[in-house]
């Protein structure tokens, strides 16, 4: 997606993300890890009552709220 918004924009890859990131609430964009982290914790035993949920792990970019 980066590489595509940067050849409109005549940027960078990474320029492009920034931008990207730069309009979310958090700011940034999430990093692979955190995506990673909450995948982990929904198959542990520590989400073990999580049931019919829905998590958005986006940094805040769908502002409501499923």
């Amino acid at each position: 997606m980066g590489e595509q918004l940067a050849a409109r924009k005549g940027g960078t890859a990474q320029e492009a993300i920034d931008a990207m990131g730069a309009r979310l609430p958090l700011g940034r964009v999430g990093t692979a890890a955190e995506i990673a982290d909450v995948a982990v914790f929904l198959c542990s035993p520590r989400a073990a009552n999580v049931v019919g949920a829905v998590w958005s792990v986006d940094g805040g970019a769908v502002r409501t709220i499923i």
